[in-house]
């Protein structure tokens, strides 16, 4: 049953923000997105970069995953790539983790779909293992989900739906600074509905779009589809919940005008 009260920022029509919480739902499609969850990152950072972290991610994926269907009711949830980590295989930690948030979910969800990410080159054997469909992209009713590493046809899209970036806005004053992932939204070409969403994994700080030059971004997507200067900002803090801030551009300038670079 759908229980998603009526009050939320509303992204486009129909489309809500979880209030505190890396996804967005989508109430006509009864659906609950969210982007990059990168299971499996501890042992990575552990093994390639000597740095140490305690296993607590999946806790707290699975936690945010619990809290947001509680929150948005939604029947379905898609996994918009990125739900590992590792590039060059599958580990042991991996296969633990997927097929614990998969099992997670499924008995929240009645569906779980899940579009494969450029970090998911071998999640196929898990998948199969596991029993769920991978797809590069998923589209219904307009939407077109899609991790948003490489560019794909929009051909009869109304509204895009990207990850990757694992978008974030720095505000500072002074000595004073604060990072938040954020959800990006606006217009793309052709009028499309655009939104990129921040990234599930509790470990990832983000990329801050306001404080970096566009060419630096790493989706394509920004470079051809949609000018991250005009995209609104929804900041994500789970004391304050949802944060409407200003365009990227007024807050890319803000920056500038607080650091005088």
């Amino acid at each position: 049953m759908n229980i998603y009260r009526v009050g939320r920022l509303e992204i486009i029509s129909n489309v809500f923000s979880v209030p505190g919480h890396r996804g967005v739902y989508f109430r006509d499609l009864d659906l609950l997105a969210v982007s990059d969850l990168q299971l499996g990152e501890e042992r990575v950072l552990a093994e390639e970069s000597k740095i140490y972290l305690p296993e607590v991610q999946i806790k707290l994926v699975i936690e945010e995953i619990r809290k947001m269907h509680e929150l948005t009711g939604a029947g379905r949830l898609l996994i918009n790539g990125d739900f590992k980590h590792g590039f060059s295989g599958a580990s042991r930690q991996e296969w633990l983790e997927v097929q614990k948030v998969y099992e997670e979910s499924k008995a929240l969800y009645r569906d779980v779909i899940v579009v494969r990410g450029n970090h998911d080159n071998y999640l196929s054997n898990i998948s199969t293992l596991l029993g769920f469909n991978l797809s590069d992209e998923y589209f219904e009713a307009g939407y077109k989900f899609v991790h948003g590493h490489k560019l794909t046809s929009l051909n009869g899209v109304r509204t895009l739906v990207i990850g990757h970036e694992q978008p974030a806005i720095l505000l500072r004053k002074g000595f004073d600074s604060v990072k938040m992932p954020a959800i990006l939204y606006g217009k793309a070409v052709s009028e499309i509905n655009f939104i990129c969403l921040p990234a599930l994994s509790p470990i990832s700080s983000g990329v801050a779009v306001n404080a970096i030059g566009k060419k630096e971004l790493l989706s394509p997507y920004f470079k051809s589809v949609v000018d991250v200067d005009e995209l609104n900002v929804i900041a994500i803090d789970p004391d304050a919940g949802e944060v409407p801030l200003p365009r990227v551009g007024i807050l890319r300038q803000f920056l500038r005008d607080t650091t005088g670079r």
